[in-house]
């Protein structure tokens, strides 16, 4: 048996990781959870998550550090060393009952350092989780003194690093400057739990429904989706319908962009869905867009394509690894709002193509992006980690 600290600002993807793991594993390991929000939106939608958290048996404890928000701005040194020394407090406390064979970091933000401290703290094992955005965004902030001396120690530190692509481990490791941490990198793609995420029912409307489910981020790119469906008016599709489904600090500009564009009538805001009710959205739309700018191997990807759904999405991180293009799913370049358009109206015309997609995505997601393997994968890091530690 392992026992874990698992170290998260990303409540809702450790409940999800969690859930595989007490289905799918031997379900003797023990986890101690260590979260952190760092904004205000993912402070207000992980009370719920927390509340899930605690009822899975293989939790033992859940503690929620005060959030830090500066984070979210420009970092500053002072903040973040008073942030980590309140860590290092609770780390003590943390760790009278319960020393862990394992520090599991889930994201590589601030979890990093803290992953680093807490390895120190109990004379642990150490892994990290790098999920995309943090390799993409958060690294880059730490180029420049003090940061970049004490982060080639802190990853140094680590055991193990998983990340979910090839793309991203490239970065990864470019990032750092260090060829030799390339040999602690192992690449596992994130999974979907085929029970919950099933073919949709066939049925008829007279509206052609695009769901997008992605937080309000530049990242994301909403601004190009929103661009292509003023497109779409102006040719006379006005029987083209798209729900945004998420939260985010950039919510009030799109909405803002919606009504500029006169698209009220065409495009509706889902607000902040929990994961549980994610499947159901999936049954009632016709495809999947997902315009992101940059991208690690997002999950609603993975989950729309073993709904069966067809996807439209772009060219970035590790999303070619799994949408070929007009195999099971639409390809274009990113900022790209003409290519959207033109995928839009290919899927929309064409029924016959949207179902040949839609199977042969699922094909691709039960043959390589099954969930239980993944958190399999996991556990056998754990077990071999906790044998050395």
């Amino acid at each position: 048996m392992a026992r874990v600290l698992l170290v998260s600002s990303c409540a809702g993807k450790v409940n999800i990781y969690l859930k595989a793991f007490q289905k799918y594993t031997r379900k003797s390991d023990r986890f101690h959870l260590l979260l952190f929000n760092t904004s205000e939106d993912a402070a207000r939608q992980s009370i719920s998550t927390v509340k899930e958290l605690k009822k899975n048996p293989l939790v033992q404890k859940v503690t929620v550090l005060p959030a830090p928000f500066f984070y979210m701005r420009k970092p500053k040194f002072l903040w973040i060393l008073v942030f980590l020394l309140s860590v290092v407090v609770e780390l003590t406390s943390f760790g009278r009952g319960f020393r862990p064979d394992i520090i599991h970091g889930y994201f590589a933000g601030l979890e990093v350092p803290i992953c680093f401290l807490a390895s120190k703290v109990f004379k642990a094992s150490s892994i990290v989780t790098a999920l995309g955005a943090d390799v993409l965004i958060e690294l880059p902030k730490y180029k420049k003194p003090p940061y970049k001396q004490l982060l080639d120690r802190i990853w140094r530190n680590f055991d193990k690093i998983i990340v979910v692509c090839h793309d991203i481990a490239k970065r990864l490791v470019y990032q750092l400057g260090d060829p030799a941490i390339s040999g602690r990198v192992k690449i596992i793609s994130d999974g979907v739990d085929l029970e919950e995420f099933k073919p949709k029912m066939k049925y008829t409307t007279d509206l052609f429904t695009l769901l997008c489910v992605a937080s309000f981020l530049p990242l994301k790119g909403h601004a190009y989706l929103l661009k292509s469906m003023r497109i779409l008016a102006e040719a006379g599709y006005n029987d083209v319908q798209l729900i945004l489904a998420g939260d985010g600090p950039l919510i009030k500009r799109i909405k803002q962009q919606v009504l500029r564009y006169r698209l009220e009538r065409s495009v509706k805001f889902a607000g902040f869905v929990n994961h549980t009710e994610i499947p159901n959205l999936y049954q009632n739309v016709d495809a999947l867009v997902l315009p992101s700018l940059y991208e690690g191997l997002p999950v609603v990807l993975l989950e729309a394509m073993a709904s069966g759904l067809p996807v439209i999405t772009t060219n970035v991180g590790g999303i070619p690894d799994v949408v070929k293009n007009m195999e099971n799913g639409i390809v274009v370049s990113p900022r790209d709002e003409r290519s959207l358009a033109d995928a839009i109206v290919t899927l929309k015309n064409d029924p016959h193509l949207r179902e040949r997609m839609g199977r042969r995505g699922q094909a691709v997601i039960k043959e390589k992006y099954d969930v239980r393997t993944v958190v399999q994968e996991i556990e056998g890091f754990y077990i071999a980690l906790s044998n050395t530690s």
